[in-house]
């Protein structure tokens, strides 16, 4: 299942069950190539998860940016 969000509109993520009852979120930044892998249990918890890291790496490119 693909997700995007309004306030990361750079990223795109995937949520993907990859054994019974076990889930892996991998988010793709659009613009400079940022990802991140997430596994777990609870699909919507580490959804949640990869928005607050993309946005902290978002933030952390900008700042290199400046």
């Amino acid at each position: 299942m693909e997700e995007k969000f309004q306030d990361l509109p750079n990223w795109t993520f995937w949520v993907d069950e990859i054994s019974v009852g076990v889930y892996k979120v991998k988010g793709k930044e659009d613009v400079f190539g940022a990802s991140l892998d997430l596994t777990g249990q609870d699909p919507q918890e580490l959804l949640r998860e990869a928005r607050r890291t993309a946005a902290d790496m978002d933030k952390q490119i900008r700042r290199k940016l400046n």
